[in-house]
Order: structure tokens, then C-alpha cells, then sequence
């Protein structure tokens, strides 16, 4: 860990401590305008990966989600959180019914469009977690659906489309759905020959030469994030360097689109990870 990183967990840390000295005046701003609410709060991240307060309050079947910026508190510690919350859901209580109804159109005309594009599930349609800072309009916020979709290593992992109508998800799922209908199929393919990848003979030989554990290779690929540097993953950098996995096929990049031998990975070859 460098010095930027210790600045920037030590920054996280007393943003944390700072929001949770808030949680009572945030606790009786949410009773005042619906008695029955209860706020949550949790130090996430919001959209662009900026560091924030994430606030939720359920408000009937509609959660309200705001979220205050860890560097607009480091500008403005003295920020009247609670005050502007209440602000908030005052104004998000004046157009609840308008935003469930969008959300309850939105929710029931995207449904098909998943089932379209390769059966992808719905995990969650939501608001967007707009800044504290800005007033709530319930017809220009933005929507959040969460959907469950096959990764490279044919995982099921959740991936988050923002819209603001039924028509611009329509438009995501269909570029993701192509992935995600031909990773559905290989993983059929693969669940009938009772295999969980397929790996070119070259990526087998390649381990067994750099003297690495077979079993635990197979786990590292098992536990392949994509577009993430898993611990065990990162461990081996090394000895997976030039490997890489697509749709549950296991190559070596160098090679990639020539024809290999090919050979079922089963279940009973997945060593552990370490610890």
C-alpha cells in the first residue's frame, strides 16, 4: 500500500466516523416526514466511483436514494445532512406516486426485453442514488437495473444498466444479451458433457512446464473474476501470464485462432485455493 492509498483509506475511515455521528439528526429528519421510515447508511460508491455516504429510505413500495460525496464533506464538513434529507424526501414524498408508477411501467416493459436478449434476469430496478445536493425530480431521475448475466468463466455475476426509459435498457441488454445467449449455450455444452471448461492442450502444458499445481490452477480459473484481480489470481500473475479465459474456454493469447486440441476441465480437477 502506498502513500496515496493510506490517504485514501485514512480519508474513508473518518468520512465513515463522520456520517455515522450524523445518523441520529438523519434518524429523527426521516421520522418527522414518514414516522414509520427507518434511513440505512452505508460508505459505498457512487456513480463514477466516487466515494459517498449512500443513504436509503423506504417511502411505501418506492425506496428514496441520495448520497452525499466524501469530498463534499471534506470541503463543507459543517453540511446540514439531515436538513437536506429532509428536504428530500419531502419532495420525493409530493411525487411518490408518480415515481412508482414510472418504476411499475419501467419494471413490466423490460421484463420481455431480457427474455429476449439470452434470458438474463432482474435482479433489482431501483433509483439512482443522486446527490443530496440536488433536488429530487421524479421523472428525470436515473434508473438503475441490476441484472444477473454469465461472465467469461460462465459465472452468474450482476452488472448494472442506468437508463432513463424502458426503451434505452432495451438498447444495453440487447449488446449485452448477445454475450450472455452464447455463454448460455456453452455453458449447456459443457453442463452436458459434465465438464466446467474446455482448455487447449497448449494452456496444460504450458502449467505442467512452469511447475505449477494443476488442481489449483483449475481453481484460480474457477474463481475468475472478469475485469478483476481476484487475490489467488493475483498471487499467480506469473505463472497465468499469456492464459486467459473466454465463454469457458481456456487458451493461451499467443495462439488464440489457431485450432488446438481441446480437452474437457471436470469438477473432481479443481484443487483449493490457498488461504
Amino acid at each position: 500500500m502506498n502513500g496515496s492509498d493510506l490517504t485514501d483509506a485514512s480519508a474513508e475511515a473518518s468520512f465513515s466516523a463522520a456520517m455515522d455521528g450524523h445518523q441520529e439528526a438523519i434518524d429523527n429528519a426521516v421520522r418527522e416526514v414518514d414516522h414509520g421510515s427507518v434511513a440505512s447508511i452505508h460508505v459505498g460508491t457512487a456513480r463514477g466511483g466516487v466515494p459517498a455516504a449512500i443513504i436509503e429510505v423506504p417511502l411505501g413500495d418506492v425506496t428514496y436514494r441520495t448520497h452525499f460525496e466524501m469530498y463534499a464533506w471534506r470541503r463543507h464538513p459543517e453540511t446540514d445532512v439531515a436538513g437536506l434529507l429532509r428536504t428530500r424526501l419531502g419532495q420525493a414524498l409530493l411525487t411518490r406516486d408518480r415515481f412508482s408508477h414510472r418504476l411499475k411501467d419501467v419494471h413490466r416493459k423490460i421484463l420481455p426485453s431480457l427474455e429476449r436478449n439470452g434470458g438474463m434476469r432482474l435482479v433489482a430496478l431501483k433509483m439512482d442514488a443522486a446527490s443530496i445536493e440536488h433536488r429530487f425530480d421524479w421523472f428525470e431521475n436515473v434508473l438503475i437495473a441490476d441484472v444477473e448475466l454469465l461472465d467469461s468463466a460462465l459465472r452468474p455475476r450482476i452488472e448494472s444498466f442506468h437508463a432513463f426509459t424502458a426503451r434505452e435498457f432495451a438498447g444495453q441488454f440487447r449488446m449485452s444479451g448477445k454475450d450472455h445467449a452464447r455463454r448460455h449455450d456453452r455453458l449447456a455444452y459443457l453442463t452436458a458433457n459434465g465438464a466446467i471448461f474446455e482448455m487447449d492442450q497448449e494452456v496444460e502444458d504450458l502449467v505442467r512446464r512452469r511447475g505449477l499445481d494443476f488442481g489449483l490452477f483449475v481453481a484460480v480459473m474457477k474463481d475468475w473474476r472478469e475485469g478483476e484481480m481476484t487475490e489467488a489470481r493475483h498471487g499467480l500473475r506469473k505463472e497465468l501470464s499469456g492464459v486467459d479465459i473466454r465463454d469457458g474456454h481456456i487458451f493461451l493469447v499467443s495462439i488464440k485462432g489457431t485450432k488446438s486440441r481441446r480437452r474437457f476441465i471436470t469438477e473432481d480437477e479443481v484443487g483449493r485455493l490457498p488461504h
